[in-house]
């Protein structure tokens, strides 16, 4: 796996813990919870987009 590549796979999962705190958190806003749940699920899709690629790349023909 290219440094590169890795480096967003890390931040992807940076982002996705931090959208958990988000999810946490009980700030007045109308829909934290929905915020911080779907910065996590992006974040964990992303993810999993980055490894099928990679995948993608290094197995095929």
């Amino acid at each position: 796996m290219v440094f590169r590549d890795g480096l967003k796979l890390v931040l992807a999962g940076l982002v996705a813990v931090l959208g958990l705190f988000i999810a946490r958190s009980n700030a007045p806003l109308i829909t934290t919870q929905h915020i911080g749940l779907g910065v996590f699920l992006l974040a964990v899709g992303y993810g999993l987009l980055m490894v099928k690629r990679h995948f993608d790349r290094t197995l095929s023909p």
